[in-house]
């Protein structure tokens, strides 16, 4: 059986055959350093492992419970791994595994060596505005009081069912 480590992913290999119909290997950076990592821990070793999710294609997801250590948790560490949120809420311990990965990011080793952060998104500046335009029911189009500078602004978690019909074609459905 084979089993993924929840909440983590390290950097894989492609497989692909060549004209000759030879397969070649073609590794993403760091990723013989991953396995090789993974490998003096683990191979021929008893290791208990906690099975957590079985996602739709019957893939396992869990973890390694070492009594050296969480071997996800030093995959991050080290830079040889990232954190995958939709299997992270599988693992033991999320709140470790993000900052094992912090930490990586802050030391700028291997996977984060070259890594530069998405700009902080910032809820903006507060501002008064005339609405001049409803695009949909969430989204709208505010002309600023000081500057006459329209603005599109939309609801955040929000999304309003889409109108089927095209402009102009309200009194064909009665709308």
């Amino acid at each position: 059986v084979t089993v993924f480590l929840a909440g983590i992913q390290c950097p894989s290999f492609r497989f692909t055959a060549n004209a000759e119909g030879k397969t070649e290997e073609d590794a993403a950076p760091f990723a013989r350093e991953a396995k090789h990592f993974t490998e003096l821990r683990m191979l021929n070793r008893t290791v208990p492992i906690v099975v957590t999710q079985v996602d739709k294609k019957g893939n396992f997801f869990g973890w390694v419970d070492h009594p050296k250590g969480d071997i996800s948790c030093e995959l991050l560490r080290n830079g040889l791994a990232t954190t995958v949120g939709w299997s992270l809420k599988a693992s033991k311990n999320a709140d470790f595994l993000r900052a094992a990965e912090r930490a990586a990011v802050a030391a700028r080793v291997r996977i984060y060596a070259n890594f530069t952060p998405k700009p902080a998104v910032s809820a903006g500046r507060p501002f008064s505005g005339r609405v001049t335009e409803i695009l949909s029911g969430d989204t709208v189009v505010v002309t600023e009081a000081s500057s006459q500078a329209e603005q599109r602004v939309s609801l955040s978690s929000v999304r309003a069912p889409r109108c089927r019909t095209k402009p102009g074609q309200e009194e064909a459905y009665g709308l």
